[in-house]
Order: C-alpha cells, then sequence, then structure tokens
C-alpha cells in the first residue's frame, strides 16, 4: 500500500508575509523535497473543502461564522498577535481541515497505508471559540471528531510532537469519551499550558522536555513513556501533529533535536500502529520554521511513513 501525500496550492496562497514565520515558503519547501523523494510508495492527493457542519464539530459557529466573514477582504487583518488572514486565506483555512478528513477517510478505508496533511495554516492551538498561535481552525480535532462521529472510529489516539504545547486540541479532547492526547513538547514556552504533568483527566498525558534538550532526551522519553501511553490506550487509529520547530536549527525554540529524530519517531509511532490498529497513522503538519530543517526532517518524516506502508 502506499502513502498518501495531500496538499493544494491553496496553502502557498494564505499570506503573513515573508517575515512571518508561518509563510508560504514552509509548505513549498516540504512539497518540493519530498517530490525529490524516489520512491514507489508515495501518492499525492488534493485536499477538498471541510463544510461548516464538520467545523462546528470543534468550533462554535459563531466563532466559524466571525472567520468566514472576514471575506471577502482587501487588506490583511490579525486575529492576535501572530495571526493573520490574508484576501486569499479562507481557501486554506477551509481546505486544511478537509485535507485531513480526507486523508483519514482514505486510511480508514484501506486505500491508502498511511499519510501527510502538508498544510497550513497550522491548527493545534486554535481554540473552540478563538485562534491563536498562528491558527485559525484545528485541523486534527476536526478531523478527529469527524472520524468519531461520521465513521464510527471508537478509539482515537493524538500524539503531538510539536515543540509547542497543543492547547487547543488538548482543550477539545479533554472533554471527548474514547480519545487519547498525549503531548511531547518544550516548557516552558508559548502557550504556557501543558505543565501540569499530574493532570487529573485520565485521557490527557503530556509530557514536557527541558530547554536544551536533545536527541538522547527526546528518545529516551518516546521509548520510556511515549510508547507505553499509546499501547496501553489500544488505538483503533492514530493521528500525529508532527511540528519540526524542536530542531537544532530553529531559533524559535530550544531543543536541541536533528532531523534523523523525527524519522526514528516516526518509525516508532509507525510500529505501534502496526500492533494496535493496522498501521493506520495520519501525520498533520503543524510547525517548524527554518526551511533547511523543514526540509530535511520531512524527508526523513515521509521516507519512514513510506517504509512502514510498503511494509
Amino acid at each position: 500500500m502506499k502513502t498518501g501525500i495531500f496538499f493544494h496550492p491553496s496553502f502557498l496562497l494564505h499570506d503573513t508575509g515573508l517575515q512571518h514565520p508561518e509563510n508560504f515558503e514552509r509548505v513549498d519547501k516540504i512539497i518540493k523535497i519530498i517530490k525529490t523523494l524516489k520512491s514507489s510508495s508515495l501518492e499525492h492527493f488534493t485536499c477538498p473543502y471541510v463544510t461548516e457542519k464538520q467545523l462546528c464539530l470543534v468550533h462554535d459557529k459563531t466563532y466559524v461564522d466571525k472567520i468566514t466573514n472576514f471575506f471577502p477582504l482587501k487588506k490583511s487583518v490579525s486575529l492576535d498577535s501572530d495571526t493573520t488572514l490574508s484576501p486569499m486565506s479562507l481557501e486554506a483555512l477551509l481546505r486544511s481541515p478537509g485535507g485531513v478528513i480526507s486523508a483519514i477517510e482514505m486510511v480508514n478505508n484501506n486505500k491508502i497505508k498511511n499519510a501527510f496533511c502538508v498544510v497550513r495554516p497550522p491548527g493545534h492551538h486554535a481554540r473552540k471559540s478563538n485562534g491563536m498561535g498562528f491558527c485559525v481552525f484545528n485541523n486534527i480535532a476536526i478531523g478527529a471528531a469527524h472520524a468519531a462521529k461520521s465513521l464510527g472510529i471508537e478509539k482515537i489516539a493524538i500524539i503531538d510532537i510539536d515543540v509547542h504545547h497543543g492547547n487547543g486540541t488538548e482543550e477539545w479532547a479533554e472533554n471527548q469519551e474514547n480519545f487519547l492526547f498525549v503531548s511531547v513538547h518544550q516548557s516552558p514556552l508559548y502557550p504556557g499550558t501543558g505543565i501540569d504533568l499530574g493532570c487529573s483527566k485520565k485521557n490527557i498525558i503530556n509530557y514536557a522536555l527541558s530547554p536544551g534538550a536533545g536527541s538522547i532526551d527526546f528518545r529516551q522519553l518516546i521509548v520510556k513513556k511515549l510508547i507505553t501511553s499509546i499501547e496501553s490506550f489500544n488505538p483503533n487509529i492514530i493521528l500525529l501533529s508532527i511540528g519540526f520547530d524542536g530542531h537544532e536549527l530553529d531559533n524559535i525554540s530550544d531543543l536541541k533535536l536533528i532531523s534523523e529524530d523525527y524519522g526514528w519517531v516516526t518509525e516508532r509511532i509507525c510500529e505501534i500502529a502496526a500492533k494496535c490498529c493496522d498501521g493506520k497513522v495520519i501525520s498533520v503538519l503543524e510547525g517548524g520554521y527554518n526551511h533547511r530543517a523543514l526540509e530535511e526532517s520531512s524527508s526523513y518524516h515521509v521516507a519512514a511513513l513510506s517504509k512502514a506502508a510498503s511494509m
């Protein structure tokens, strides 16, 4: 079977400005490097539009209406100091969660083995009624909610290994049944959540890495803690918020991960998936802002997915 790569050109038109760390060059670099990979296990797909009903599985309708009613826009507007809407943003906002839903459906229906959704804007900071941290709609939470409600998938694990805690995803997941949210992130760091390691919600697990932590710390945490958490939950499908911003070249954080770490952790997650859920893994792009780190890390990530798909 194959690894699906989900992308749409509208993601290049969400214009935050070239000085903004979350700009169109991020996904442009990733897609171009993926196209150079020599693998018969890769297949490219477009991203359909999400529906209002699907958005409202996670977000308040008043918030969805607020965002869509900005358009048509004549000039860019800011939702907060980090998060921008441009005149051409709406299509990207609607196709990003739509691509995640499409990937989940195709994996669930055994049309592809696993998937990487190269979408933007990212989503894991987006909360029920507001966007923040570059995020407008919570792509992975919307996909997860659709998987449970419309596809009848009973146990869904969401793993977040972006360097920032996925506060929006956690906020949504903690009120759901049959979901597990596990986050590996740096703390202290934006948005300042995910620090309560004794969270009373049994379906929420946060693993924090200290500033300066590198490959050894990261890999030990994955082997000793994350793998055990996922295997104990025994999910029917795994959704992965993948951020490459813990890389040593990325100045948005203080972790010292290397490109190979992202391939390594993807292999470990695919191994868990092979045991628990017939290899069903859908990864969704979150952060990552250094272009070299993005190219290298995403190459290792896709190579690991492709290897698992061909086995």
